[in-house]
């Protein structure tokens, strides 16, 4: 009888490749709550399930040689003089970590702000009940205008980075669109109700 001894599984255990773990390069990416990017330092970074410090396997922003797991870091924005700590989760190559910088307000300089007009067509009878919203991407605040009985809109203190621009009818959400307002010179923004109005209508009517 063919007998395994117990030594005999430890030995070829012990004698067996360990199991790798992939690795994987990633970048971190710092944006503002209005999408725009700001340079960024990885100046820690800790593999927490294996008590590692990986930030010597960074340079600038973007890492390489990491681990699958997760990681906490901390984030040096020069532009700021400030660090940004968080945490993320890598599982593949190529990997994008968003560092949220949050609505730096008081570092960014007013003279930057920008006013942005609109119309919206279509609306006739229902302009005046209209109202419009610019949410940034990346941040709860807002800014909202009232439509005039023209149709016409003007919103203030817009920061230069990407939007999405929201239509309300009585509170009711009836149109949204991306915006991206430029440094200087912004673009108006043309909203075209007609299909959501003869809809309506026809609705109504049956």
């Amino acid at each position: 009888m063919f007998r395994i001894s117990l030594f005999s599984v430890l030995l070829v255990c012990a004698s067996a490749p360990a199991a790798t773990l992939p690795v994987h390069q990633v970048t971190f990416r710092a944006v503002t709550a209005y999408g725009q990017p700001v340079q960024a330092r990885i100046v820690a970074l800790s593999d927490v399930l294996r008590h590692r410090d990986m930030a010597s396997s960074c340079i600038g922003s973007r890492c390489a040689d990491l681990p699958e797991g997760p990681y906490s870091y901390s984030v040096l924005l020069p532009q700021y003089r400030r660090t940004v700590e968080g945490s993320a989760v890598i599982y593949r190559t190529n990997q994008v970590v968003l560092v949220d910088v949050g609505a730096p307000a008081a570092d960014l300089d007013e003279s930057v702000f920008q006013r942005v007009k609109g119309r919206i067509v279509g609306a006739s009878e229902k302009a005046s009940r209209l109202w419009v919203r610019l949410q940034p991407l990346y941040s709860d605040t807002s800014i909202s205008a009232a439509v005039d009985a023209d149709g016409e809109f003007q919103l203030d203190d817009v920061r230069p980075g990407n939007w999405m621009l929201l239509v309300f009818d009585d509170g009711n959400l009836v149109h949204f669109k991306p915006y991206t307002c430029p440094p200087s010179n912004p673009p108006s923004i043309t909203v075209d109700l007609t299909p959501v109005i003869e809809a309506s209508l026809r609705f109504r009517k049956d």
